[in-house]
């Protein structure tokens, strides 16, 4: 079993098609996503130091494998764009 860092459950992720996943988890370890799947599969996979929900989040899984996390709260009009402005949108993220 893995050891995650953290897994982000009930969020969508933005895939490198630029399409939008149903509902997944994501566990992320050292920086790097571990694994992308079911709540179910995620929880069969490991365990997590810290679980956020991701309910109605986008996670975006950025470039060359590093996660990046990514709550649009400039589209909600609450932040001007940038990770750190989105990131209070989750709690416990920082």
């Amino acid at each position: 079993m893995e050891n995650y860092d953290i897994v982000i459950k009930n969020c969508q992720v933005l895939q490198p098609d630029m399409t939008i996943s149903g509902e997944c988890s994501v566990a992320i370890k050292d920086s790097w996503i571990r694994k992308i799947g079911s709540a179910e599969e995620i929880a069969a996979a490991g365990t997590a130091a810290q679980t956020l929900d991701g309910k109605g989040k986008l996670f975006d899984a950025g470039t060359g494998g590093r996660s990046h996390p990514y709550v649009p709260a400039a589209a909600a009009g609450k932040g001007g764009g940038r990770i750190s402005d989105d990131l209070d949108a989750v709690p416990g993220a920082l």
